[in-house]
């Protein structure tokens, strides 16, 4: 009878862990051959890791760590010999740890668009190349707990 009390309570401590600090987003390019893990931690905090990452603790290399509110731009068919993903994150905050070699991570926005853009004469703006595979990520609307409330605009 007494090992139902201590089970329960433990039951319900692993589900509310789950709930709040456990959920990830699988970002993939189109042919979902490439895999990007987007983790948002409690406090704030979320990890972006290249490939699949399911370990209930928070990866030791191959990561880029940042704001929950960050913007995320990823080209996943990059023309770099040795690159399959490149990534820009738009954040006062960025943390970096060794990266794994296949993914590059471009320093600014300036230069993320020199390398993967052009420039649109009728908007007078910097779009992709539709010749590469592009997502544009905004960090703070991933795996909302409570799916009713909007994503915050910026």
């Amino acid at each position: 009878m007494k090992k139902q009390y201590y089970i329960f309570p433990i039951f319900i401590i692993l589900c509310l862990y789950y709930f709040l600090d456990y959920k990830r987003s699988f970002v993939h390019n189109k042919d979902k051959t490439e895999y990007i893990t987007i983790w948002r931690k409690l406090g704030g905090q979320t990890y972006i890791i290249p490939g699949k990452y399911y370990s209930i603790l928070p990866p030791s290399a191959n990561y880029i760590k940042t704001l929950s509110s960050a913007k995320l731009y990823v080209i996943w068919n990059t023309s770099d010999e040795n690159r399959d993903i490149a990534l820009y994150v738009y954040s006062s905050f960025i943390q970096l740890n060794d990266l794994d070699g296949r993914v590059m991570l471009v320093n600014s926005y300036k230069d993320f668009f020199y390398r993967y853009g052009e420039f649109n004469k009728s908007t007078k703006s910097n779009i992709i190349n539709t010749k590469y595979d592009f997502d544009l990520i905004d960090i703070g609307c991933l795996n909302v707990l409570f799916t009713l409330l909007p994503c915050p605009s910026n």
